[in-house]
């Protein structure tokens, strides 16, 4: 599962760094310049037009948190941290299953597959019936 990830780029070198959150940046930026740099700085330093202490761009990248819902398997982009699944559907439906749990899902899926057999058998039959 991936994670939110903020690109660090210095002007003044060209050096490009990535981090998993502000806390990182500002460990990184208190290391440089000797002197406490709160994560509030560094949220307040993204995406602004002048970069912070006239040296760093601070850009969030929001589609690097990439996920797979837990009900259906199909990778998704992730809105919020402990978001789970891919849209209200797969939450409700998995929220059913785990209420009823699967043998009754299952047995409700063999009716659904037997009602689909039962249709494709009549309308394979169809031809037959009608003729005399």
């Amino acid at each position: 599962m991936g994670k939110n990830i903020i690109e660090v780029k210095n002007i003044k070198t060209g050096e490009v760094l990535e981090f998993t959150g502000q806390n990182a940046v500002a460990k990184y930026l208190t290391d440089i310049y000797g002197k406490k740099i709160y994560a509030g700085a560094v949220a307040a330093a993204i995406r602004q037009d002048i970069p912070y202490k006239k040296t760093w761009e601070i850009n969030f990248i929001k589609n690097a948190n990439k996920k797979i819902c837990e009900y259906c398997g199909k990778e998704y982009t992730s809105n919020r941290a402990n978001q789970r699944f891919c849209s209200d559907t797969c939450r409700e439906e998995y929220r059913a299953w785990k209420k009823r749990g699967p043998a009754i899902n299952s047995e409700a899926k063999i009716t659904k597959d037997k009602e689909i057999l039962v249709h494709k058998l009549v309308t394979m039959l169809a031809p037959y019936r009608t003729a005399k």
